[in-house]
Parts: C-alpha cells; structure tokens; sequence
C-alpha cells in the first residue's frame, strides 16, 4: 500500500515527505515521532493500550495534534442463509484459515451470523 500511496505521490508531483509509513519498532520510536514537533498528525493501528499511549502523547504536545487510530477493532462477518446452504464448507474454512494464517493484528477474529436479506 505504501508503494502504491508513493506512486500516487510522484505521480502528482506532491512534495518529498508529504507521507511516510514506519513499521516495527518499539514504543519508544512512536513515542520520539509523536513528540516531534515537524510531526503535525498521527495515524495509528494497533493494540488499544498502544493507542491510548499515543494518543495521551499527542494531547499533551504544547500544541496537540490531530490523532487517528484503529484501535484493537473487530470487523463483523455476516453471512447469509443461502451463503451458508450453498457453501458452508468453503466458508468456514475460508474463516478458519483468516483466525490462523500467522501473527499480528487480524480483524475477522469473530464470527456474527446475521440473518440480514434474503
């Protein structure tokens, strides 16, 4: 994504640094970023705890900034009856296989059955 956002940005000949993406790391390096003061927005995914720490950061600044986090989020999952009757199977391992596919942060942690439509 960070590619294509690159891209984008020399495509429309914006500025060197308007977008940047660091991954990894430690709290230690969000917290150096979100205290600089050339840093003028956050954007954030992760775990709750993480977030609020860097949101706290971001409030504190003698001139706060805007935060934006996605934060320990579930993303519902509804499936349909006829989805189910036509290919329950294939849907459950799908879902079985997002629940394990390795370690980080995945959203579809939940299953909701919702009996919403036809």
């Amino acid at each position: 994504m960070a590619q294509a956002i690159d891209k984008a940005i020399k495509r429309c000949n914006m500025p060197d640094g308007v977008f940047s993406l660091i991954q990894g790391g430690n709290r230690q390096v969000g917290q150096a970023l979100v205290q600089h003061p050339l840093i003028k927005a956050v954007g954030f995914t992760g775990s709750l705890a993480g977030g609020r720490a860097l949101f706290d950061l971001c409030a504190a600044r003698p001139e706060p900034i805007p935060f934006f986090g996605e934060l320990g989020s579930v993303n519902p999952m509804f499936v349909m009856p006829e989805a189910v009757k036509n290919r329950a199977e294939a849907l459950g391992k799908g879902w079985a296989g997002s629940l394990t596919m390795g370690a980080g942060q995945f959203c579809t942690n939940h299953w909701n059955c919702g009996h919403v439509g036809q």
